[in-house]
């Protein structure tokens, strides 16, 4: 899956959870969400969007001192 544009991100955030679609408050641990990529590999794929409050799909971003950290742990999930 490409680049998703806004409209599509906003799409899949108003669906919730699937099982092609997780969403996430903050990146979970490195294994959590590298058991959750596989999971989607094996399946027919999907997407984790990191900045979004599950149960209420309200779109909180990730904050800037969190940025890096965020990053470091989905690159170590999906080494």
């Amino acid at each position: 899956m490409g680049k998703l544009s806004d409209a599509e991100l906003r799409r899949l955030v108003k669906g919730g959870k699937t099982n092609t679609v997780g969403l996430k408050l903050a990146a979970p641990r490195a294994v959590d969400l590298a058991e959750r990529l596989c999971g989607m590999a094996n399946a027919k794929g999907g997407v984790v969007i990191i900045g979004v409050e599950d149960a209420t799909r309200k779109v909180v971003g990730v904050p800037d001192e969190r940025i890096g950290e965020t990053m470091d742990v989905i690159l170590r999930a999906a080494h």
